[in-house]
């Protein structure tokens, strides 16, 4: 897989995607990764960190995924 090889290797799409097609403001979602965010900070990206909330304002959280996973977790407390 290309990931295996490169974890970066989607990060490296998107970013060569930014480059080539020029855009005024590019909204990339789903960093969920340390590496990935600390490659789109090297790029001159700002990061923002967007958290879904209940209506009575608690965090929401999926039931359809472990949200212990490091996927989810990975970024937690980091100033991604």
């Amino acid at each position: 897989k290309r990931c295996a090889k490169d974890p970066l290797y989607w990060a490296r799409q998107i970013a060569a995607a930014i480059e080539r097609d020029a855009p005024a403001i590019a909204i990339i979602t789903n960093v969920r990764r340390w590496d990935e965010a600390q490659f789109y900070r090297g790029l001159g990206c700002v990061l923002v960190r967007v958290a879904s909330l209940n209506p009575n304002g608690s965090p929401y959280v999926p039931r359809d995924r472990d949200m212990n996973d490091p996927l989810e977790t990975e970024l937690d407390g980091r100033n991604a």
